[in-house]
């Protein structure tokens, strides 16, 4: 879920709310993705996966590795890393990584 008129510089990954000015994560959309139906153990799969890549002090590379590494490996969350390989401008930054 992305702010409204809010400009998109960096590939927004999946699941995840972006706001503010400029653009920043915000979350994981654990509402939106509960209306979905996703089980809260996806949904916490995904609030890990997204703790590790925007609040762990790693850069994405690093964060990419212990996801690997540390989370099971759900379809969600290959598709989370999927979308990281496959971003051609990156992905946008955390709250004060502008």
């Amino acid at each position: 879920m992305i702010g409204g008129g809010l400009r998109v510089p960096k590939d927004v990954p999946p699941y995840v709310r972006a706001g503010r000015e400029p653009m920043v994560f915000e979350g994981s959309n654990a509402i939106g993705l509960r209306r979905r139906g996703f089980d809260p153990h996806t949904i916490d799969l995904i609030d890990k996966t997204y703790m590790l890549i925007y609040q762990s002090n790693l850069n994405v590379s690093q964060a990419v590795a212990r996801i690997k590494e540390e989370l099971e490996q759900i379809p969600e969350i290959q598709n989370i890393l999927n979308f990281i390989a496959n971003s051609k401008r990156g992905i946008m930054p955390g709250p004060g990584r502008h």
